[in-house]
């Protein structure tokens, strides 16, 4: 008995299909089990700055280490359960640990370490200082820290992974071993003026720059009558006031050896000024550096502060009684097309805040190389520092704006054969008694190329410009300041990892629309205020004119009252245009919002509707041709 050719051409299909399904099941847990083996690093990483990628840098790092080093992850199992957000970070910790033993040559041994309560691996986590939480009622701990050691006693370590601190995680974990693999940390000698550092009695925490200078290198401050620079390997100058001829001796002389010099000065120190109930006289809030700035061949104006309308933060500000937002001109929001791209310590920063910056530039004649680091665009101007310290109404920045068409720079790397800035010698201390003890031998010039880096704001160093209550970088301010002692130390490598973790994220597009509503406003406001007191000047020429004149007063009266009915609705003019143009705004940026939104909240359905209709089309047009070669071959009989 024959079956139909569609019947045969269906049951073929059944069984091949009652076969295939067992197949595909196999091939499933196969690729599962290889992409397992072989795939566990393995990732796809789509965001904008490589976060979850491993760099060359940290690459570079781990081929270089000579020494063993060992990692030891301390993970308590009850403390993941009890946290659901620190599963999915304890898995990619664990990851990227395991990525690192792989890459390091054998120098780096990777271990787990599970603490269970009152076991001596919680004794030794507790040794360690670890961070422990509660995770039951009985007050048992939980871990979740890494710690690492070297062959010579060095330990490191990481009391707690934060989840807020994911962004930053390779370069946390670089850090931590490129430190293991050093013989010594370096000295960074630090001179400032501003208590960085906890002041004996009086319950001053350190800054938090401080802190982040001390994970790295063996920071100290250098204070006394007699400061020691002979022992350190970099010298940090914040804020440079009241020092002794000895003290700007001592500078010259240890960058003339060739010694890395990082220098901070500011024509108005905003941590200051801030703190004063009146506006003080310009000394107070401000600092230089002379004569070793010019020694070193960079012009510094300590009465100028840097105005730009392009980088300018928006704070409240009065336009007759209305408040409105306005750009403040002196404080500076510093983007990615600011930075100098050729330098490594600033190459990959995206955001940083400055305040009332001064502006440096090459001195005429200098012997030195001058690389600005930090610049602002050329819609710039220098404003007055002594009125910037008095804090007028923003507006009063804006309308006597004029920019200069050029950029000014905030910050600048100075280098190459300069001269003493004591030619005479070493000056004499006052009331210090003569010393036969051997004195350096004197340097009249530089013995190898200085280095030096000066940066016209103190400010950049201030907590409130770096991280936030929760201790989050809110800016690339401290890995500014981070990379630019690893360059001028030689160790360049962790500056690539810097600058890729910042929280905020601006709106570009948003702060371009609120910028040329600012110009527009600014523009009416100026050229309508300007026909304003025209009209009342004319109005009080026509009264002055009437009263010296004997004129008919009915008259004169009734052309003033016309006169101040066109003031009235001139006024009410101005208000309801300078309105206009921030509703304007308002709207554009309300459009912006909505497109935004339905974008996120419609393009992952629409992509996934889309694959969806893509494939059931593939499936049927693939189908239809399987039916179609079935039916050209005829019919099967049995």
């Amino acid at each position: 008995m024959s079956k139909p050719a569609s019947f045969s051409a269906y049951d073929g299909l059944a069984r091949r299909a009652a076969l295939a399904v067992p197949l595909a099941i196999a091939l499933f847990l196969a690729l599962n089990a290889i992409v397992g083996a072989l795939g566990r690093n393995a990732r796809v990483d789509l965001t904008q700055d490589g976060l979850y990628t491993v760099g060359d840098a940290t690459r570079k790092i781990l081929s270089s280490i000579d020494e063993p080093i060992t990692l030891r992850l301390y993970r308590s199992p009850q403390l993941i359960a009890s946290a659901p957000v620190l599963k999915t970070y304890s898995e990619r910790v664990d990851e990227m640990l395991r990525a690192y033993a792989s890459m390091s040559n054998g120098k780096v041994a990777y271990e787990v370490v599970e603490p269970q309560p009152f076991s001596p691996e919680e004794d030794r986590a507790i040794a360690y200082r670890l961070r422990g939480f509660n995770v039951d009622r009985a007050g048992a701990q939980g871990y979740f820290g890494l710690v690492g050691t070297n062959s010579v006693d060095g330990l490191e370590r990481m009391e707690f992974f934060d989840p807020r601190r994911e962004d930053t995680l390779e370069y946390d974990l670089t850090s931590l071993v490129k430190r293991l693999s050093q013989p010594r940390k370096p000295r960074v000698g630090i001179i400032d003026s501003l208590n960085m550092f906890d002041a004996a009695g009086q319950g001053q925490r350190k800054w938090a720059i401080v802190n982040i200078l001390g994970q790295a290198y063996d920071t100290g401050q250098l204070t006394g009558p007699q400061r020691a620079f002979g022992d350190i390997d970099l010298l940090m100058v914040v804020n440079p006031r009241g020092l002794s001829p000895a003290d700007l001796y001592g500078i010259d002389q240890f960058a003339l050896s060739g010694k890395p010099v990082f220098v901070f000065v500011d024509p108005v120190v905003e941590g200051i000024l801030g703190r004063s109930q009146k506006p003080p006289p310009l000394d107070a809030v401000s600092s230089n550096l002379e004569p070793l700035l010019s020694a070193w061949g960079v012009d510094f104006a300590p009465d100028k502060v840097v105005g730009d309308r392009s980088m300018a933060l928006r704070v409240t500000a009065l336009a007759g009684r209305q408040r409105v937002l306005a750009p403040y001109l002196p404080w500076l929001q510093v983007r990615e097309a600011n930075f100098n791209h050729d330098d490594m310590a600033t190459a990959k920063l995206k955001l940083m805040r400055v305040s009332s910056a001064g502006a440096l530039s090459p001195k005429a004649g200098a012997t030195t190389t001058f690389t600005p680091l930090i610049s602002t665009t050329a819609d710039a101007a220098l404003l007055d520092a002594k009125q910037v310290v008095q804090r007028p109404n923003p507006n009063v920045f804006l309308d006597a704006f004029k920019p200069g068409g050029k950029p000014f720079a905030i910050a600048a790397r100075v280098t190459g054969p300069a001269v003493s800035a004591f030619p005479d010698g070493e000056p004499a201390a006052e009331g210090a008694p003569p010393s036969d003890a051997p004195k350096p031998p004197r340097l009249t010039k530089s013995a190898k190329p200085i280095h030096v880096v000066v940066v016209a704001d103190v400010d950049i160093l201030n907590d409130d410009h770096m991280i936030n209550d929760a201790g989050q970088m809110v800016s690339n301010n401290a890995d500014f300041a981070m990379n630019v002692v690893d360059t001028l130390l030689g160790g360049a490598e962790l500056a690539s990892l810097r600058g890729r973790g910042v929280t905020p994220r601006p709106f570009t597009r948003v702060e371009a629309l609120e910028q040329a509503a600012d110009e527009l406003y600014q523009a009416r406001q100026s050229a309508l205020t300007a026909d304003l007191d025209k009209s009342q000047q004319d109005l009080q020429d026509m009264l002055a004119k009437g009263a010296d004149g004997g004129g008919d007063a009915t008259a004169l009266t009734r052309e003033q009252q016309g006169m101040l009915a066109d003031l009235n609705r001139k006024i009410v003019d101005l208000r309801r245009q300078l309105r206009d143009v921030r509703a304007a705004v308002r709207v554009e940026i309300d459009r912006l919002e909505t497109r935004v939104r339905l974008v996120n909240l419609l393009a992952v359905p629409l992509a996934l509707l889309l694959m969806g209709l893509l494939v059931a089309a593939w499936r049927r047009a693939r189908l239809a041709r399987h039916v179609a070669s079935r039916a050209d071959g005829g019919g099967t009989t049995s």
